[in-house]
Formats: C-alpha cells, structure tokens, sequence
C-alpha cells in the first residue's frame, strides 16, 4: 500500500509541476506535454483525459499533448529516462525499479 501511495504522490507531484510550468509561461509559446500510458482500463485516468481533451484544456490553449502508447512499465520508463516522455502513467513496480537503478 505504502508504494502505490509514494508512487501516486510521484505522478501528482510530476504533473503538477508541468501545469505549473505551463501557467508560468504565460501563453507566450505553445507547451508540449509528452505523455506515456497503457491503452488498457488500468491507466483509465490518461485514457479519458486524452479522449476528452480535458488534459489539454487544463494547460491552456497552447497546449499540445502527444501521446505515447506502450505495453510494459520497463520500455515506458526506459522513455521517461532517455528524455522522451515528460510524464508516465506506470506502476509502481517499474516506478520503483527504475528510481532504484537510477
């Protein structure tokens, strides 16, 4: 229980720092969010905020959001590590692993 919790505050502390970060820049250019996810009901979260659109709306009219398919934590993360992705929708397995080695 205690690593789903370290591994949800991660993602929140994650995000919140990428709406902040687009609010700062005031919409003087266009911020582009690279998102990473499952296309399955586990990550339910990124499946509707990237089908509605509620993701982009929240960051502003300068946002553009890409989207990143994947189906294994490990070559999700690996993405997140080389600089590909800006956030990861992954469990916290991967997530653990990945802080471990890194």
């Amino acid at each position: 229980m205690k690593k789903s919790r370290f591994v949800l505050c991660c993602s929140l502390v994650l995000l919140s720092i990428v709406i902040t970060g687009a609010v700062c820049t005031g919409g003087a250019k266009a911020v582009k969010v690279r998102v990473g996810y499952f296309p399955n009901i586990t990550h339910a979260q990124a499946l509707i905020g990237m089908e509605t659109g509620s993701f982009a709306q929240e960051l502003g009219p300068g946002a553009k959001i890409q989207a990143f398919l994947f189906n294994a934590g490990p070559s999700a993360m690996e993405a997140l590590l080389a600089g590909e992705l800006d956030l990861v929708y992954v469990g916290p397995n991967p997530a653990l692993n990945t802080y471990i080695r890194s």
